[in-house]
């Protein structure tokens, strides 16, 4: 909707081609990421099958043409089982557990996150460096800028001190 997908596949890009070992990391049960790359639909595994200890990391990672981005899609999530795999995700040591395998092999991890501020949100933003956040060029949008800069304050103040808000991207401005 407001563009997370889009701008994660385009930064990830952008990363890989500057030279860095870049991987986009899909968190959003939609699968948008996998089907954004021209992938089938859902029919990939990813995370979804490492949680539930049916794939290794290694076996789900994506190599794109590019030789230094590869991908990490979400996996098989039914959509009547989502908030099941939003649970998962969210329990204490599932992301930073997936991202400190995957800390040798890259020098930077693109995670493109679900809508809203929930949980796996804040799981993601717990273990993160650094977070740009999109915003929808309109009014009602605004009232997400205090919600995501307290959210980020909270995550800093109480598990992640090197939390760092690069910046808000607006999106669908016309």
């Amino acid at each position: 909707g407001v563009g997370k997908t889009t701008i994660s596949l385009n930064l990830g890009l952008a990363l890989a081609r500057a030279g860095n070992r870049t991987l986009i990391m899909e968190l959003d049960a939609q699968g948008s990421l996998g089907l954004s790359l021209g992938l089938a639909d859902r029919a990939r595994p990813g995370i979804a099958e490492i949680l539930t200890g049916a794939e290794t990391l290694d076996a789900v990672l994506t190599r794109t043409r590019d030789p230094q981005l590869q991908v990490l899609c979400v996996g098989r999530v039914d959509p009547t089982t989502v908030s099941g795999f939003e649970d998962a995700l969210a329990r204490g040591a599932a992301i930073p557990g997936i991202l400190a395998r995957l800390e040798p092999d890259f020098d930077i991890v693109v995670v493109d996150c679900p809508a809203g501020l929930g949980k796996v949100i804040t799981r993601a933003l717990e273990s993160a460096t650094h977070v740009i956040s999109p915003l929808q060029a309109e009014p009602l949008a605004l009232r997400s800028v205090g919600q995501i800069l307290a959210l980020i304050d909270r995550i800093r103040a109480e598990k992640n001190p090197r939390l760092q808000l690069l910046g808000i991207v607006l999106s669908m401005f016309d």
